[in-house]
């Protein structure tokens, strides 16, 4: 008996929607819908593709916001700080590394 995995399965469900969504769009029967884990859909105003907006959850909104502050703090740092503040980041999270590249900046 052949079993087949979720992996498998879940991958020839995406295989099997981005096609009909390239087909929809190629036809132009239905704008492409987009999906809960953050990806981007597309659809046509005026005959010409636009880029909406990323469905994202509160969790991936939160996320993205501490990453752009990290990499706003460490922009300006020396390299022998931006060291310090990447080991601050992997033993102790992205918050304490925020706390201390201020530190450093200021």
């Amino acid at each position: 008996m052949n079993l087949i995995s979720v992996q498998e399965v879940e991958k020839a469900i995406a295989n099997y929607r981005a096609a009909e969504g390239r087909l929809a769009a190629f036809f132009g029967l239905k704008p492409v819908k987009a999906k809960a884990n953050g990806r981007v859909r597309q659809r046509k105003v005026a005959g010409k593709k636009v880029r909406a907006k990323a469905n994202l959850s509160a969790m991936q909104q939160h996320v993205r916001r501490l990453q752009g502050k990290y990499m706003g703090v460490i922009r300006n740092l020396s390299s022998v700080e931006k060291a310090e503040v990447k080991k601050e980041r992997a033993k102790n999270g992205v918050r304490a590394a925020i706390k201390l590249a201020k530190q450093f900046a200021s």
